[in-house]
């Protein structure tokens, strides 16, 4: 709304590439410290919401202090534990299954808005489809999580396999009807969402409540490796002519994460 608030498509052919009138693009430094004074105020929100219950000095006795070295030898105990599950190859394992198949949905998420300027659809709609394909990806979160309540994970993760590889090998094709390139935009949101809601699941299965969520925040840089996987994808084969495929290489990375989800084993997934 701050950068284009008329909707203004753009017309300037840079490199085959259609860009926006100065006009516009000189409102984007704007846009950026909007944001960073929203995010500051966030965080300094965040800052005054956390409490600390101290302990005074002189109430202090020798017994708390034997207790306070217990706890600290405890945390050094789980520190070389959550390391010696790290190093396993049943991390990587996961790991891996992650970076591949999350890869599309963050292509989607990133660049949903490109690829429909492509296709000769205007900022109005993608805008309006980006704000229904992020109320899917929160709202995928938590159904994804009650769903596992009743249905195994690894089952839910196949039928999300399923999916993106039907989408990514077929996106393509269906890219310039309206109807069909909005579903498939909203359903990435979705996956995208039961990514980040399955494998922190999947770490509390195989590692327990207390090491999983340990774990988990080492598990999430496999996001990280999918969306630079994602990236370089993109960056070579941003044409036209190339996208086929990049989407079939979106799709062959999903149909490894199924094989890999297939043979994995462990018991409650």
């Amino acid at each position: 709304a701050i950068v284009n608030p008329d909707y203004v498509k753009p017309t300037r052919l840079v490199n085959g590439d259609k860009l926006y009138d100065a006009e516009i693009a000189d409102r984007l430094p704007k846009a950026f410290r909007v944001m960073a004074i929203y995010f500051a105020g966030l965080t300094l929100i965040s800052f005054f919401m956390f409490r600390r219950k101290g302990l005074e000095k002189e109430e202090a006795s020798a017994h708390n202090s034997l207790l306070l070295d217990d706890d600290n030898m405890e945390v050094k105990v789980q520190s070389e534990s959550i390391r010696k599950y790290l190093l396993q190859s049943k991390f990587w394992y996961i790991f891996t299954m992650n970076s591949l198949s999350s890869a599309y949905c963050l292509w989607n998420a990133s660049k949903y808005k490109d690829f429909g300027f492509k296709h000769n659809y205007d900022d109005a709609f993608l805008t309006i489809l980006g704000s229904i394909g992020l109320v899917f990806n929160g709202f995928s979160r938590l159904a994804f999580g009650r769903l596992a309540d009743y249905i195994k994970v690894k089952t839910i993760y196949i039928g999300i396999l399923i999916i993106q590889i039907v989408m990514s090998a077929t996106l393509n094709q269906v890219a310039g009807i309206k109807i069909l390139y909005s579903i498939y935009v909203c359903l990435s949101f979705l996956c995208l969402g039961g990514h980040f809601s399955l494998f922190s699941i999947i770490c509390v299965k195989v590692y327990g409540i207390t090491k999983g969520t340990k774990i988990y925040g080492w598990m999430f840089f496999s996001f990280v490796v999918g969306n630079v996987a994602q990236f370089a994808l993109n960056y070579f084969l941003n044409n036209t002519s190339s996208y086929e495929s990049m989407f079939y290489i979106f799709a062959g990375l999903a149909f490894i994460s199924f094989i890999l989800i297939i043979f994995f084993q462990e018991k409650d997934m």
